[in-house]
């Protein structure tokens, strides 16, 4: 036999073997996989994308349906809802998108976390420093002149609060089908409605207007609350960031005594409404369920896995650069197998919503896990559709015991109304108290002088005897994962 012929016969071969090989990977992948989710249903567990759906609201409840709001989600979409053919007209969406739009550096919203109040004397000067806000000719009291250069949005903020009460129920015109991709502008409108609603809680406060005040606040709650059911981790972190602002207001009312007791009722069944660590929990599935239907896609060829790369992504594929078809079947079936198994072992233990827990070990666990797989070959995808998973957590626990110290501080001054004192210890408020979600036990209280402290633990697991730690020397913020998180008053600030 020639020379040629043996190159060509082993060549042949070769390609053989490879096509064999090639085959019985995907036969090994596409087993592995529906092996996997027979277990996992078996247990309960649901991989059906759709059913993180919120469900849907009639319009005329919807408070997403305001004129104001509703042109946001208006994009044109094809008919399968994961390509975005066209966004909505920029004159339908103008008034939303420059609500509370601010040029220059603002001042703080406050961090009533290490005790810092909102400046109000460096709001007012914001505003009349800015040309394109109102302001009297001469300078009045702070709050007085911050409700002046805020009726420049008063149409924005006064429709929203209609709608607050003729459209009680909330779902956004999201298009979920587009899962990474899919464009969620209504996030930074209702933040911005939210900071316009703060400051004008804050500045009525100041003036000594606790009704106002109060309306404002609800207004700001509602616009956090409104995001409840969203699934995505990105939404519920902007829905406790609003959040972050209702408990400002409600800290410096405490602060200032501007509260009375039907302030405190009101707010009280506010707070206790809330359930972040169901909705973080939510989100996680929603992660999992969205690279769920990113492998379908890539499975199926489909054009729309680019889209969602380049939301993933930092440096999307070029344009004309499809390795779709290369890519085993049997290789996506593994890495499909290994992002469920990732979640339903670790992101979906770091919270138990039902017993109100959270577990920072799991998620330590979990980082040195994806530090372990992310170059393995059936862990690549698998790990970019893992974000820093744990941070949400954080974000979750230290949220949720904000709002439940903001509970326990009104119920305090409740009790401080009807008895003329502070209670000696939390088991002394009527009715069952929230426990702190780190340690599953009452959170810490003490008398402070005619105050009070309350706080809880960490993402250390540890009573840092009520100190909060900072990071960042220029512009600190909170280090949620050292210190406890904590309600106190400036009298208690050292």
């Amino acid at each position: 036999m020639s020379v040629p012929k043996k190159i060509a016969i082993a060549g042949i071969t070769i390609f053989g073997v490879a096509l064999a090989l090639y085959a019985i990977e995907n036969i090994r992948g596409k087993a592995a996989w529906e092996n996997f989710k027979k277990e996992w249903e078996a247990k309960g567990v649901s991989f059906d994308y759709h059913e993180s759906f919120p469900p849907a609201v009639p319009s005329n409840k919807n408070f997403a349906h305001t004129p104001l709001l509703k042109p946001l989600l208006e994009h044109e979409w094809s008919p399968d809802g994961t390509e975005l053919i066209k966004n909505p007209p920029k004159d339908a969406t103008a008034r939303a998108n420059k609500l509370m739009a601010m040029k220059g550096d603002p001042p703080s919203y406050g961090r009533w976390m290490v005790g810092q109040r909102v400046n109000l004397v460096k709001w007012q000067q914001f505003f009349r420093d800015q040309k394109d806000w109102p302001h009297p000719e001469q300078p009045g009291s702070p709050g007085a002149d911050i409700l002046h250069a805020l009726k420049k949005h008063e149409p924005e903020l006064a429709e929203l609060a209609t709608a607050m009460r003729e459209r009680p129920q909330c779902r956004f015109d999201n298009q979920y089908n587009a899962t990474f991709s899919m464009p969620l502008p209504h996030l930074s409108v209702l933040r911005n409605a939210a900071r316009g609603a703060t400051l004008r809680a804050l500045a009525h406060l100041a003036e000594k207007q606790p009704d106002a005040a109060l309306a404002n606040l609800k207004l700001t709650l509602h616009l956090s609350e409104c995001l409840a059911t969203e699934p995505t981790l990105i939404s519920q972190l902007v829905r406790t960031a609003i959040q972050k602002m209702v408990l400002q207001v409600i800290w410096e009312g405490l602060v200032d005594g501007r509260w009375q007791v039907e302030h405190f009722i009101a707010i009280e069944k506010k707070l206790a409404s809330i359930q972040l660590l169901t909705a973080f929990d939510d989100a996680m599935t929603w992660e999992r369920n969205g690279a769920n239907f990113f492998f379908a896609d890539f499975l199926k060829k489909d054009k729309n896995v680019w889209r969602q790369l380049d939301a993933l992504t930092d440096e999307p594929p070029e344009d004309g650069l499809d390795f779709t078809g290369l890519v085993p079947d049997g290789f996506l079936f593994h890495n499909l197998v290994n992002v469920n198994r990732m979640h339903l072992t670790f992101t979906h233990e770091f919270i138990d919503a039902k017993a109100d827990r959270i577990y920072p070990k799991v998620a330590d666990r979990f980082n040195e896990a994806v530090n372990n797989i992310k170059n393995k070959p059936y862990y690549i995808l698998s790990a970019m559709l893992l974000p820093s998973l744990d941070k949400s957590a954080q974000r979750a626990g230290a949220s949720q015991t904000s709002v439940d110290l903001a509970l326990l501080a009104v119920r305090l001054e409740q009790h401080r109304v009807k008895h003329k004192s502070y209670p000696k210890t939390l088991a002394a408020l009527p009715g069952k108290q929230p426990n702190d979600p780190y340690s599953g036990k009452a959170y810490r209280y003490r008398l402070e002088g005619q105050r009070y402290a309350l706080h809880g633990l960490g993402w250390n697991i540890k009573d840092d005897n009520g100190e909060v730690e900072e990071m960042g020397e220029k512009e600190p913020k909170v280090d949620l994962t050292r210190g406890d998180i904590v309600w106190r008053y400036p009298t208690l600030v050292k």
